[in-house]
């Protein structure tokens, strides 16, 4: 864990998993990830704001490969659309959260990394 006024490349914002149960097909984990990274997550409007920079939202989800290895945790990750470092803490704290009304929207865009492009790269050096 990184002191987020010192830079760092990304920030987790919100790491959840999936029901147990077979698995769902691709579209249903995808949708899911992006729902839960996009459209309900909720970010320090004011940090994101002040941010000198743009920023994205990527996130990686469980496919059927590591749904059958128990994989079902969905992770979305802020980072700069630029790829350059962060400062600053953009998660809001579950106090804030609370309080948020929920009808304003940081403006970040989504970008989704599958773990199967990782499970690729490890067979391919195995």
């Amino acid at each position: 864990m990184v002191d987020c006024e010192r830079p760092y490349d990304v920030q987790v914002v919100l790491r959840q998993n999936i029901s147990d149960g077979a698995y769902p097909g691709d579209v249903e984990v995808a949708d899911t990830a992006h729902e839960w990274c996009h459209d309900d997550l909720r970010l320090d409007e004011e940090t994101a704001a002040e941010a000198e920079h743009d920023l994205a939202v990527r996130l990686w989800h469980p496919t059927e490969s590591t749904w059958d290895d128990g994989d079902r945790l969905v992770s979305c990750f802020l980072t700069r659309s630029d790829d350059g470092p962060l400062t600053g803490d953009f998660v809001l704290d579950e106090e804030e959260q609370e309080d948020e009304d929920g009808d304003a929207e940081a403006d970040v865009s989504v970008s989704a990394d599958p773990r199967d492009d990782e499970a690729d790269d490890a067979d391919a050096e195995d």
